[in-house]
């Protein structure tokens, strides 16, 4: 009845969580939560399918390029629960090469591209599916995969409950003649909390089975839809054949990629260009038996050895695709010993751990200053925090990035500002000690403890310097830091904190006694004023 609405699915994706083994799809059929919110979206030339259960956000973006027989699926699951999610993604996929599904079942053959993982369907029998080729790929993610329908919904099943879904056991592989034929193909995945993965599936049918390589089109600045490019399988030139490849200009002043291949490649490029002239022609670099094309250029003339690629490049794009394209002749291919892939949240909680440190250690040190220092040891946590708002008003100035070993630098400049005002404290305190009126310790305190402060910080700055000179990556990051907080807190700890001392104490024309905790005398000893409060 060709109905949509009514008829059973050609094609759907399933999501299976590892752990509880429910089941679900991104669309509401064939699988339909009764309780779940189904949102279908279509524009011109694509539809968007969004659904959300279980902890998981799905959706799925389907579209068809304008010049490419290939229908693509790009399909996004998003963990928003607190715990990794291990899952079991499988894409199905009903062959019919011909009149209809049980007319043409009986001659469909399946099978596996060994190069790219791809399934392909064929049906020779039927002269209007004779030269065509149909092909399901999940981009070369794909583990396991099955061509026999019998399989995957068990027998007399359905496409709400396959029986191949139904167990953690993977697909048994099997393809080939004599199958009620379907296409599903099977990969497992771990999307960590917090984090989203995309899967893209490649469905289309070509004029033959030299054609049905789809590799995915190198994006240009400014372009987030993804492009596929199908392919012959012939190979016109390889990299070894290619001599020299740079970014030039045009004679009409544009930029452009110049490319001299030798002369067997240049004979074979002279035959094709001149039977293919306003087709398009691909540079496509492979790596690991992947392939992604670089450029993708209308062929305008015969040529042989000496071509240029041109188009709406900028000179860097030229020189990105100079460079690419020589990256193709290298002779030894790129080894991964190993990957570590690091989730957002990972970053985020690093960041949020440094942020607590900086917090809990400024709350210690105020604390423990205003406990032993009474009023000054408040005067002194007012000028620590503001040499935190002025180092990180200068790092905000200087566009600087705040990395965890700025972080780092931002807390261990805490405990070092700290220093001058405690060495400014106890010299009031010797002051008062001495029988020195209450004004004229606060002036002699922070005359006398000026020359320490400054010794011992410049001697800290050299070391920071020197980091700063000879250090590279977050040593550097961390030295930057460290030299600003030097700078910042010998004017908070000195200059700030003495004003805050005259606001409060200056006003007074006669001061007898002065909050600063403790002051030990030696025994006998009588304060020049009568009531220098502890």
């Amino acid at each position: 009845s060709n109905d949509p609405v009514q008829d059973p699915s050609g094609n759907a994706f399933y999501i299976r969580d590892d752990d509880s083994g429910a089941l679900f799809s991104p669309t509401a059929a064939p699988i339909r939560d009764p309780a779940g919110t189904y949102v279908a979206r279509h524009g011109w030339g694509y539809s968007r399918f969004d659904h959300a259960v279980s902890g998981l956000e799905l959706g799925l973006l389907e579209y068809v390029p304008l010049t490419d027989p290939v229908r693509i699926s790009r399909l996004t699951i998003r963990n928003t629960s607190d715990r990794p999610r291990r899952l079991t993604v499988a894409a199905y996929v009903a062959w019919v090469l011909g009149p209809s599904r049980a007319a043409a079942a009986p001659f469909t053959v399946t099978s596996i591209d060994p190069e790219t993982g791809a399934m392909f369907a064929t049906n020779r029998w039927y002269p209007a599916f004779a030269n065509r080729t149909a092909f399901l790929d999940l981009a070369g993610r794909q583990t396991s995969w099955t061509g026999d329908r019998r399989e995957f919904i068990g027998r007399n099943g359905e496409l709400e409950d396959p029986a191949a879904m139904a167990g953690r056991a993977p697909f048994s592989n099997r393809v080939g003649a004599g199958l009620d034929p379907c296409g599903a193909l099977q990969t497992r995945i771990e999307v960590a909390a917090g984090a989203s993965i995309e899967l893209v599936c490649l469905l289309g049918e070509t004029d033959s089975a030299a054609a049905v390589e789809t590799v995915p089109q190198r994006l240009a600045a400014g372009e987030t839809t993804p492009r596929t490019v199908g392919l012959k399988r012939e190979v016109i030139a390889t990299g070894e054949q290619l001599k020299q490849a740079s970014a030039t200009i045009d004679r009409d002043q544009r930029p452009a990629v110049s490319v001299r291949l030798d002369d067997v490649a240049g004979r074979a490029m002279r035959n094709v260009t001149r039977e293919n002239l306003g087709k398009p022609m691909a540079i496509v670099l492979y790596e690991k038996g992947k392939g992604e094309a670089i450029s993708v250029a209308t062929i305008q003339g015969e040529f042989g050895t000496d071509f240029q690629i041109t188009g709406n490049f900028t000179p860097q794009e030229t020189a990105d695709m100079a460079l690419l394209t020589r990256a193709g002749a290298l002779a030894a291919p790129m080894e991964i010993i190993e990957e570590r892939t690091i989730g957002p949240s990972l970053g985020a909680d690093n960041i949020a751990k440094g942020f607590d440190s900086v917090l809990y250690g400024f709350a210690a040190i105020a604390l423990f200053m205003c406990g032993y220092y009474m009023l000054f040891g408040v005067f002194s946590s007012v000028a620590l925090a503001f040499n935190l708002l002025c180092l990180v008003a200068v790092l905000s100035m200087l566009q600087a990035t705040l990395t965890l070993p700025g972080i780092a630098a931002i807390a261990l400049t805490l405990g070092m500002a700290i220093d001058a005002n405690v060495l400014i404290n106890e010299r009031v305190r010797e002051e008062l000690r001495g029988g020195a009126a209450p004004q004229i310790a606060i002036q002699t305190g922070y005359e006398k403890a000026w020359g320490t402060i400054l010794d011992s910080n410049i001697t800290t700055l050299i070391a920071g310097m020197a980091l700063l000179a000879f250090g590279s990556g977050p040593v550097r990051g961390f030295a930057v830091v460290h030299v600003l907080g030097i700078l910042t807190s010998m004017f908070s700890a000195v200059m700030f904190s003495r004003g805050l001392v005259n606001l409060w104490y200056g006003r007074q024309k006669r001061l007898k006694a002065v909050s600063i905790g403790q002051v030990w005398r030696p025994d006998g000893a009588k304060p020049a004023v009568d009531d220098i409060q502890a």
